[in-house]
């Protein structure tokens, strides 16, 4: 089970930070800095 929350957890992060680095950079910005 709880191997189930931190994956979820996990995704969840990612997830959120991949829309948040989206919509704070310009399309125009190579993925090398967007890191």
């Amino acid at each position: 089970m709880a191997d189930i929350a931190v994956r979820t957890i996990a995704v969840r992060t990612i997830a959120v930070r991949t829309i948040a680095v989206r919509t704070y950079r310009s399309p125009k910005v190579p993925r090398s800095e967007t890191i």
